[in-house]
């Protein structure tokens, strides 16, 4: 199938398999693309409105500055997806293959990413304000300007982690593993502050 329409709302895509490789400034509202096929596919500038992902097979896809807004994509195989500058309010990705997934800037902000494993990955100035994290795995990831304020962070692991120039406003340190974890020293003082320390110079 192909998509030659610029809107699409309340459409049953379930299942498919576009068939051009990339498109262009579409907005779709309300749509059901439930098991579809996205392998290799792109994405410029889309707008995704309350679609249903579920089950969706997105590897290696890549999406350049789109929105994916309130979607969901329970059990979808991100494996080795890039999204770049993308915005991704309030998408849940329960249950999601994310394995090898590139985040490149955006805003994550209310998404529910529980149990995602970030470990190893690179991650630049995404934006996690409000998201849920819970049980999260961060290790050995390098994470360079990005905001935590105000996610739920309970049982999630920085082992190892870089986490120098991230707002971690919010944070509970004794709910999150930080062991070998590297912080600048704002940071520093901020957990000294959790611990009832108080910085004196």
């Amino acid at each position: 199938m192909t998509f030659d329409q610029t809107e699409y709302e309340y459409e049953d895509f379930s299942e498919c398999r576009p068939e051009e490789g990339k498109i262009s400034r579409i907005k779709f509202r309300h749509c059901d693309f439930r098991a579809a096929d996205f392998t290799d596919f792109a994405t410029e500038s889309c707008v995704f409105q309350e679609c249903n992902f579920t089950a969706a097979r997105l590897g290696a896809s890549v999406h350049q500055g789109s929105a994916f807004l309130n979607c969901r994509f329970s059990l979808a195989r991100l494996f080795s997806a890039e999204f770049h500058h993308c915005k991704m309010t309030g998408s849940d990705f329960g249950g999601a293959d994310c394995l090898g997934l590139l985040i490149d800037g955006g805003d994550w902000s209310l998404t529910s990413l529980q149990e995602i494993d970030f470990g190893r990955m690179s991650l630049t100035d995404v934006n996690f304000r409000g998201s849920d994290l819970q049980n999260a795995v961060f290790e050995k990831a390098r994470l360079s300007g990005c905001s935590f304020e105000g996610a739920n962070l309970s049982g999630a692991t920085f082992k190892n982690a870089d986490l120098r120039t991230c707002n971690i406003q919010g944070l509970d340190p004794f709910s999150v593993t930080l062991t070998g974890a590297k912080i600048d020293m704002e940071q520093a003082v901020y957990i000294a502050f959790c611990h009832g320390a108080k910085y004196t110079p």
